[in-house]
């Protein structure tokens, strides 16, 4: 599982379900006290009252990641400055917003091309928040 906290706030901002390492019973247990990891200080209370451990991992910010994730494999020379030119901030933010736009590509398949990653940094449409655009269809 892996939990995303704003740093200012101590609140939930992100949740990842990659429990392939659990079983069912170890999986049952965290999903059952969600409600626990809504604020960091609830979360690490949780932790040392069910004697389970945090482990912190470091994020992949690295462009290679990005240019795999985003999946376009158009001008990677013309990208990479581009993206050394985010702080960390920016780069989590990138990558927290991926799926919001790859959610938004996929219900609008019919006539939404993605952009080019270029587009993509140079735009700054990872500050889109793709999840509130309407969904439209093109006749």
């Amino acid at each position: 599982m892996v939990y995303g906290y704003n740093q200012r706030s101590g609140h939930l901002m992100h949740f990842e379900n990659c429990s392939w390492g659990m079983n069912d019973e170890q999986l049952s247990a965290v999903c059952s006290n969600l409600r626990f990891a809504l604020s960091n200080d609830n979360f690490k209370a949780w932790v040392d009252n069910s004697g389970h451990k945090i482990i912190k991992v470091d994020a992949d910010l690295s462009f290679e990641r990005f240019w795999n994730e985003y999946d376009h494999p158009r001008d990677k020379y013309r990208c990479e400055p581009l993206w050394n030119k985010l702080n960390d901030a920016e780069r989590q933010y990138v990558f927290y917003n991926l799926a919001a736009y790859k959610r938004y590509m996929k219900l609008n398949a019919s006539w939404y091309m993605q952009l080019l990653p270029e587009t993509y940094l140079k735009a700054k449409n990872w500050h889109d928040e793709w999840d509130k655009l309407e969904n439209k269809k093109k006749a």
